[in-house]
């Protein structure tokens, strides 16, 4: 079964959080919150509603990357936003577009020619950091 799990940053910190994504209307306003239930399964009903900032939220893919490590024993979750490198060095990001998610080369971020289906290749990929942590990797070089 397809694990459906999202990450934002924290609204007061910064920190990453993971769990449920959900908007909701409080008073007229739209919050973005990250549910983690992680706790639940210890202590019944506890669930923590995190409010996260919406432009950084991104869903995971349901694939991890090549490299292994201590940490990542099955390789690091890949997840939207993510930048990565293909085995020829090029640098792209991680988007959800028309319900898939495809590969996009930072080089022809305009572009939509430029979208490649990650599936079938997921496996060479190295996850170098993300867009939000490391805007200086979407400057493209000429």
């Amino acid at each position: 079964m397809r694990q459906v799990e999202f990450r934002g940053q924290r609204a007061n910190n910064g920190e990453w959080v993971y769990g449920y994504y959900v908007t909701y209307n409080f008073n007229g306003e739209i919050l973005h919150v990250i549910i983690d239930d992680r706790c639940a399964k210890y202590v019944p009903l506890l669930i923590r509603f995190i409010p996260v900032v919406p432009e950084t939220v991104g869903m995971y893919t349901g694939l991890r990357d090549c490299k292994r490590t201590e940490e990542y024993p099955e390789g690091q979750k890949i997840w939207e936003g993510d930048l990565f490198y293909e085995d020829g060095g090029k640098i792209m990001e991680i988007v959800y577009e028309d319900g898939c998610f495809w590969g996009k080369w930072i080089k022809h971020r305009e572009h939509r020619t430029a979208l490649f289906v990650l599936q079938g290749w997921w496996e060479h990929v190295k996850v170098i950091g993300n867009k939000w942590q490391n805007p200086e990797l979407l400057k493209v070089k000429e």
